[in-house]
């Protein structure tokens, strides 16, 4: 039987998934880090705020993915994309001015 790849989301796509969530930070961040690592669901809700960023509110430039909720339970790490570094800085101002850091 042959290998299928995965149905994957065009550029098209993509495109209209950021432009539709560009007026809610929260949900533009998450689609951006999906979008920009290839994190599966499971893992992308898994990680916690210490995985993205450090204690100083920068974010990571590596976020490790912990076993328990990567794919085949082994850690892997994922190296965040120079713009996708720049939403979450973007983010977490947000959320430190909202008073939820």
């Amino acid at each position: 039987m042959p290998h299928l790849a995965p149905p994957t989301l065009t550029t098209a796509e993509q495109k209209a998934i950021l432009l539709a969530t560009a007026s809610n930070l929260r949900d533009h961040t998450i689609f951006s880090m999906a979008l920009g690592t290839g994190l599966r669901l499971a893992e992308l809700v898994g990680l916690n705020v210490g995985d993205v960023f450090n204690t100083d509110g920068t974010p990571r430039v590596r976020v490790r993915i912990r076993p328990e909720i990567a794919k085949g339970g082994r850690a892997t790490d994922v190296f965040l994309p120079d713009r996708l570094v720049v939403k979450l800085r973007r983010f977490w101002r947000w959320k430190r001015d909202r008073g939820e850091d």
